[in-house]
């Protein structure tokens, strides 16, 4: 595996704890496989890349827009097609609520790859 991108939603200015969950597993899958595990966050606050750090990713890619913190389906795309291509991340995690079942599909079929939603266990092989 070459990496994982998790993309974090916020709750309140702080990463949701779904996606921190999302986190630990992309970190527990990268430890598998050797694979960095990167952060992609629609905002500029640095303490929640820090926040971010401490919790499992290797990097943080942060969305400073103000405009892009509050879910565009084409800008949240663009920035995870984006950071999925610089990371060559081979397995993409994003919650499922409404914006990750929108983002996830859209994201699959923009990196020509599959998707899979409403997921309880995920696993190297």
């Amino acid at each position: 595996m070459s990496g994982a991108l998790v993309v974090v939603e916020l709750a309140q200015g702080k990463p949701a704890a779904v996606s921190l969950e999302l986190l630990g597993l992309a970190r527990k899958v990268a430890g598998q496989t050797g694979g960095a595990v990167s952060a992609l966050v629609f905002s500029g606050d640095p303490d929640i890349a820090v926040a971010l750090i401490a919790r499992g990713a290797d990097q943080v890619f942060s969305v400073g827009d103000p405009a892009a913190a509050e879910y565009n389906s084409d800008t949240w795309l663009a920035c995870a097609e984006r950071a999925a291509t610089m990371t060559a991340a081979t397995l993409i995690l994003a919650a499922h609520t409404t914006k990750g079942a929108d983002l996830a599909p859209r994201l699959a079929f923009r990196l020509k790859s599959a998707v899979a939603t409403g997921c309880v266990a995920v696993a190297a092989d």
